[in-house]
């Protein structure tokens, strides 16, 4: 799995991941897979979760079950705080890592097992997104990356993310995922993304969306380099109000399938 990132919006929290992975060695077949692990549990509070990540992908199918319900446990705890659930977090990650890394510490580096996790929890007044990187955990504020493309993608989102509802923030979600996926080796297939919404519901945008969006992003960076000209007088200036008005009809079609 090559990159899985978050974003915290006004009413939720978007995870996108590629669907791209390995079998954990180097040369190894590369797959489709679905990557983020939703649930939902319903008590007092009803609390959404979504699980994606990085690294060895049965390494991450084991493990995120796992973390779900050591998350939904903490969850119950009426005086629950951002602490405490990371406390939870990071004990579910020591003891899988106690059981199944540690042990193989002294492999050769391409078949040591790894692999990095992010987190987004929904439940009540308490939304957050955690990332990990071997046993530590971090709470990534507004948005946070894990894998390979995982810088290039804070880099996009550094300059995207601002304070934006659900819907805005899976279309910024498409648009990372879309050029971390054409700019980053290792990084491809199709991309998923999951909406967890603040009332403890979840739901994923539906494919054939994304990749139309995927399309209305390749038009949308042609219409860029026409704007581009344009400012430096290479672009005729007749074509101004015509870029501008497909510049508006890209926002509708944008906003009707996220």
């Amino acid at each position: 799995m090559t990159i899985a990132f978050g974003i915290l919006a006004t009413d939720g929290i978007v995870l996108a991941a590629d669907t791209e992975e390995t079998s954990g060695y180097a040369g190894g077949l590369k797959t489709d897979s679905q990557k983020i692990l939703t649930g939902i549990c319903a008590g007092e509070k009803q609390t959404a979760v979504a699980i994606s990540g990085a690294g060895m992908a049965n390494y991450i199918d084991s493990i995120s079950p796992k973390m779900l319900s050591a998350i939904t446990d903490a969850t119950q705890n009426p005086s629950l705080t951002y602490d405490t659930l990371q406390d939870a977090i990071e004990s579910e990650l020591a003891d899988f890592y106690g059981k199944h890394v540690i042990p193989f510490a002294n492999f050769p580096d391409h078949e040591r097992p790894d692999f990095c996790l992010l987190i987004g929890v929904e439940h009540g007044s308490h939304s957050g997104i955690w990332s990990t990187d071997k046993t530590t955990v971090c709470r990534c504020m507004p948005f946070g990356a894990v894998g390979v493309g995982s810088a290039y993608a804070k880099i996009l989102l550094a300059g995207l993310v601002k304070k934006m509802d659900l819907m805005q923030a899976g279309i910024v979600a498409a648009y990372v995922a879309f050029e971390v996926k054409r700019t980053i080796e290792g990084c491809g297939r199709d991309t998923d993304i999951v909406l967890v919404r603040r009332d403890g519901t979840t739901s994923y945008i539906y494919p054939q969306d994304i990749l139309k969006m995927e399309q209305l992003f390749q038009e949308y960076e042609s219409i860029d380099r026409k704007l581009f000209h344009y400012a430096l007088g290479t672009e005729p200036a007749g074509d101004i109000d015509q870029i501008l008005s497909r510049i508006t009809s890209l926002r509708s079609e944008l906003s009707a399938r996220a």
